[in-house]
């Protein structure tokens, strides 16, 4: 599991970070959470399986994760769609458009959003049900495989090239 909440820092960040933090260490899963830089006010320590780190290439995380915590920047949000994983938003700033990624996020089956105050349990409650979700899982895997094929970059390519007379 991934956990990135964006590498721009937001009031309250870090009570999220901790409450997410404090809910994984108590399931049977491994998580490894990026705060991407951010100045966090206090302490977000690592636990026997949740890894608190930094930076990490998300690249690197997605092939091997069943799950992204994200707060539903467009970023994080297509590159796990795009890996066919599904998705927890929990939308950190509430003046951009987090919120709405994740309205649409549950719209489509692909994960679930809870507001940035979730408590623990709910936090739990939410990863372990997205995790028992054969539904949710399977139109991830599907919203990816769609993605994967419409090879965005050689479209962007030719799109680019026609429109400035390039190819």
């Amino acid at each position: 599991m991934l956990v990135s909440l964006s590498s721009a820092w937001a009031p309250g960040q870090a009570d999220v970070y901790r409450r997410v933090v404090e809910a994984l260490t108590a399931l049977p899963v491994r998580a490894i959470v990026t705060t991407g830089g951010a100045q966090l006010e206090g302490d977000l320590r690592s636990t026997a399986n949740v890894e608190v780190r930094e930076r990490v290439p998300h690249a690197e995380l997605l092939p091997h994760v069943d799950l992204v915590i994200g707060h539903g920047g467009h970023s994080t949000t297509l590159k796990t769609l795009a890996h066919g994983v599904p998705l927890l938003i929990l939308p950190i700033n509430p003046m951009s458009d987090q919120s709405l990624t994740g309205r649409t996020i549950e719209r489509h089956g692909l994960g679930r959003t809870l507001p940035r105050t979730a408590s623990v349990a709910a936090l739990r409650a939410a990863v372990t049900a997205v995790l028992e979700d054969g539904a949710t899982r399977d139109a991830a895997s599907a919203t990816g495989e769609r993605l994967r094929a419409q090879n965005g970059a050689a479209s962007a390519v030719d799109l680019i090239e026609t429109r400035c007379h390039l190819g």
